[in-house]
């Protein structure tokens, strides 16, 4: 057993600087939980669950009582081996990566960070593309302008809402600033094959990076085949993100359905995945296959997004991985969210270049 700890949970709403437009709609607002725990001398931490609704695997899975029943159960339980919780909390990635977190902070000197680097000690940086969300033609532009002129040589943007803007948006970047890169993510906007292929096909000739999750997250035998087709297929390579979080616990799972689909990348993104252990199992698989990956946010607050940044550092510069590792990161969104709703950080950016100084 662990020594005694208390545990609580507690919702808190991020409110976005102004509404974000997805192919699944508008947002305005998000709700994360904190996971709080105390030790035996009042030593305090938190671990964040920031599961989004539709897209993380337990909120498709389960329902909302379901959930909460679950929380509740980790507030009773907490001092279980951790090995039974990270078992009991397997389907649940949102929460496990809370409790992943909160038992890192406890074993650690948060003030000098929670994975110590030169990262954390204000000496290196972590490159990170710029953020482009839907919007109306000319508001996009304008964004699009003003983060190349703050400094961002990536961009990536949502795609699936408006095919004719956005491919006048691509021939305004191609046109004016042709050393840009740009990812884009289609979060399954496209609803079968043919539909996704005719888009690519069309999006071709300009010079795109990739592009992320064209289908919906495939379930089923024949998904996953006409899935597999397209990666095979596109003219643009395909980045995997949601679809890793569809149930795919065990190593051997992970390592099946790579071998099937031949992604040319991954889009990793821990707090959706169940955590940093279940994180560097993916980056491991990956790169056993020379399938490249990058770490992105999931819309945490600046809490979660100040551990996942560290911990991405760390893998960057893992001697074994650092050769599939791409230079840029998709940790930005933390300057979504209205300040007065969201927590202080360490984190601070200076054009494209994330910094930690605490």
């Amino acid at each position: 057993m662990k020594e005694n700890l208390l545990a609580k949970f507690e919702d808190h709403v991020l409110k976005f600087k102004k509404p974000v437009r997805t192919s699944r709609g508008v947002l305005r607002e998000r709700t994360v939980s904190y996971l709080t725990l105390q030790d035996e001398l009042g030593n305090t931490v938190f671990g964040e669950a920031a599961a989004l609704k539709g897209i993380s695997y337990e909120k498709k899975k389960f329902s909302d009582a379901e959930y909460l029943k679950k929380k509740d159960w980790i507030v009773e339980n907490i001092n279980l081996p951790s090995e039974e919780m990270d078992l009991a909390l397997m389907e649940y990635p949102s929460l496990r990566f809370a409790y992943e977190s909160a038992m890192l902070a406890l074993k650690t000197d948060i003030s000098k960070g929670m994975f110590p680097s030169d990262f954390t000690r204000n000496l290196d940086f972590l490159e990170i593309n710029g953020l482009l969300w839907s919007s109306s033609l000319g508001k996009m532009r304008d964004h699009a302008q003003q983060l190349i002129d703050e400094g961002f040589h990536t961009l990536k943007m949502k795609v699936g809402v408006s095919a004719e803007k956005e491919e006048f948006l691509f021939s305004w970047l191609q046109k004016h600033h042709p050393g840009i890169t740009l990812r884009l993510d289609a979060n399954g906007a496209f609803l079968n094959y043919p539909m996704a292929i005719k888009n690519l096909h069309a999006l071709q000739h300009f010079d795109i990076h990739s592009i992320e999750q064209p289908l919906a997250v495939a379930t089923t035998a024949d998904e996953l085949k006409e899935l597999k087709h397209l990666i095979a297929d596109s003219p643009i390579p395909v980045a995997l993100d949601e679809q890793l979080a569809n149930g795919y616990f065990s190593d051997t799972k992970k390592a099946d359905v790579l071998e099937y689909l031949k992604p040319k990348y991954l889009v990793l993104k821990p707090s959706m995945l169940g955590g940093f252990e279940e994180t560097f199992s993916w980056i491991k698989s990956a790169h056993e296959r020379g399938i490249a990956w990058w770490i992105t946010s999931a819309l945490e607050s600046n809490h979660g997004l100040s551990i996942i940044s560290q911990w991405t550092y760390i893998m960057m510069r893992h001697n074994k991985f650092k050769e599939t590792a791409l230079s840029v990161q998709g940790l930005g969104t933390g300057d979504l969210f209205e300040r007065k709703y969201n927590f202080e950080t360490p984190l601070y950016r200076e054009q494209a270049k994330l910094f930690f100084c605490i």
